[in-house]
C-alpha cells in the first residue's frame, strides 16, 4: 500500500509540474511580406480552402552528376470552409508586428527552420485538418496600412 501512495503522489506532482516545452502553446505567426508562398485556391462541393506552398530543393548526385531532384513541399492551408469547420481570420494595423514574436523571409529561407517547423506533421493523419498547432499566416494588404492573418495548418509533402 505503502509503494501505491508513493507512486500516485509522484504520478501527482508530475502532473502539477507546467509543461516544459512551453513553445508547443504559444501562437506561431508567419510573415509573408515578400511572396515566398505561391498560392493555389481549391474548392469543391464541401471544402474550400487556400493552399500557401514553397518548396526546397533535395538533389542527389553520383560522381558529380545529378541523378534526381526531389522537392520537400511546405504548405499552409487556410480552410475557408471544411464542412461545418471554417478557420478564423482577422485584420490589424502593421504597427501589431512590433507586439508579436513572428517568423519572416530570413527564417524562412533556411530548411533546418522549416524542417523544425514542418516535421512535427509529417505524417497524414497530422497534417492539413488534423494540424491543431494554433498558427497564422501574415500577409500584407496592398497599398495599404493593414495585415490579414489567417489561422492555418501545416502540410509537409516530399517527392521521391
Amino acid at each position: 500500500m505503502k509503494k501505491v501512495t508513493i507512486l500516485f503522489l509522484i504520478i501527482l506532482t508530475y502532473q502539477c509540474i507546467p509543461s516544459f516545452n512551453q513553445e508547443e502553446n504559444r501562437i506561431i505567426y508567419i510573415y509573408d511580406a515578400d511572396s515566398l508562398f505561391g498560392i493555389t485556391y481549391s474548392s469543391n462541393d464541401s471544402i474550400n480552402s487556400i493552399f500557401f506552398k514553397t518548396k526546397k530543393s533535395i538533389t542527389s548526385y553520383s560522381d558529380s552528376i545529378l541523378i534526381a531532384e526531389n522537392f520537400k513541399n511546405y504548405y499552409l492551408i487556410h480552410y475557408q470552409q471544411y464542412s461545418l469547420f471554417k478557420d478564423t481570420s482577422f485584420i490589424r494595423n502593421i504597427s501589431y508586428l512590433d507586439e508579436i514574436r513572428y517568423f519572416d523571409k530570413e527564417w524562412m529561407k533556411d530548411e533546418e527552420n522549416l524542417d523544425s517547423l514542418w516535421n512535427p506533421v509529417n505524417c497524414w493523419r497530422c497534417s492539413g485538418i488534423y494540424d491543431t498547432a494554433r498558427i497564422y499566416l501574415i500577409l500584407p494588404y496592398e497599398n495599404a496600412d493593414s495585415l490579414q492573418f489567417m489561422q492555418v495548418h501545416r502540410w509537409l509533402y516530399q517527392t521521391q
